[in-house]
């Protein structure tokens, strides 16, 4: 099983992502905005937070 490792402040700003009409999450290619977005909509908790 992977691990993946976000930070507490993004954690936090996604979880407040749903009481928005409209997120942008931006960041290069390869920083995981594609899965952290997947793994919060999922409900997943194997992320874990450093």
């Amino acid at each position: 099983m992977q691990k993946h490792f976000f930070s507490e402040t993004l954690t936090r700003k996604l979880e407040r992502a749903g009481s928005c009409s409209l997120t942008v999450l931006e960041a290069p290619a390869g920083y995981g905005k594609t899965t952290a977005v997947r793994m919060l909509l999922s409900g997943s908790r194997e992320a874990v937070n450093r």
